[in-house]
């Protein structure tokens, strides 16, 4: 009888590993957006662009607040030594309530302007 070849297990990978490699990710897709945003031709796809931020910031601003919370709860946990100068549980979630603010803003500003183009086109196409 032959022997039996088993899958060798899954590799886990780091979560703060996998946490970074999608930030990285993130900032290379929008170095593409701004190298493709200033070329000719690119009306077309302005309001479908606009709902793919609209989602993203969206996305963004979710993980955002889940960030905050576990750096709220880090600071509020962790054994600083006297002396440390690390940012109160406080300032932090304050801080990172500000910045899904600002995202859920840019969310609403981007399906404004979706709304917008998109309405504009349609007009145009019906010309």
């Amino acid at each position: 009888m032959p022997l039996r070849q088993h899958d060798p297990p899954a590799r886990v990978r780091d979560p703060a590993h996998v946490l970074f490699d999608h930030a990285c990710d993130l900032l290379a897709a929008a170095q593409g957006l701004r190298a493709a945003a200033p070329v000719d031709g690119i009306a077309p796809a302005l309001a479908a662009t606009l709902g793919c931020l609209e989602a993203t910031l969206d996305a963004l601003a979710a993980a955002v607040a889940d960030l905050g919370e576990d750096a709220v709860r880090q600071l509020e946990d962790g054994p600083w030594a006297p002396g440390d100068a690390w940012p109160s549980a406080v300032a932090a979630e304050r801080q990172f309530a500000g910045l899904v603010d600002i995202l859920s803003a840019g969310e609403a500003m981007a399906g404004s302007l979706r709304e917008r183009l998109g309405a504009a086109g349609a007009a145009a196409r019906a010309s």
